[in-house]
């Protein structure tokens, strides 16, 4: 059997991925982008880095009980460069600031506002049942 030899550089990729966050997919396809992008072990360190960034984002707005999607998987990641996608900061600090009731309360704030003016703004949902 012929198999796949991989670069050093793309098993360290390969392993920083955790498939808890998303499947990762077809090694051999990732391996193939992998190389069709030229990467090098420079570019290497920078997508673990972001991909790190992306992923502590995502397990915190899960911690928090907030919605956050799987990773697409290795091959889909590299191909349509998700390395460079901006992880919300704001959403991010916002989750760390606020309980779960305050959060209600902002969704609440925000759907009034947007389906009834701006009147409603500063209603919480324990003013809404009075």
């Amino acid at each position: 059997m012929n198999r796949t030899k991989y670069t050093k550089e793309f098993q360290k990729l390969w392993d920083s991925f955790d498939s808890s966050l998303g499947e990762k997919g077809s090694k051999i396809k990732a391996y193939k982008i992998f190389q069709k992008m030229q990467i090098d072990a420079d570019d290497v360190n920078y997508i673990i880095k972001s991909y790190q960034r992306q992923a502590d984002s995502k397990m915190k707005l899960r911690s928090a009980g907030q919605f956050a999607p799987n990773f697409q998987a290795v091959e889909r990641y590299l191909k349509n460069e998700r390395f460079d996608d901006e992880v919300s900061k704001e959403a991010y600090q916002q989750v760390e600031r606020l309980t779960k009731s305050e959060q209600a309360d902002q969704k609440l704030r925000e759907y009034l506002t947007r389906n009834y003016g701006e009147g409603l703004a500063n209603l919480t949902s324990d003013e809404k049942s009075h």
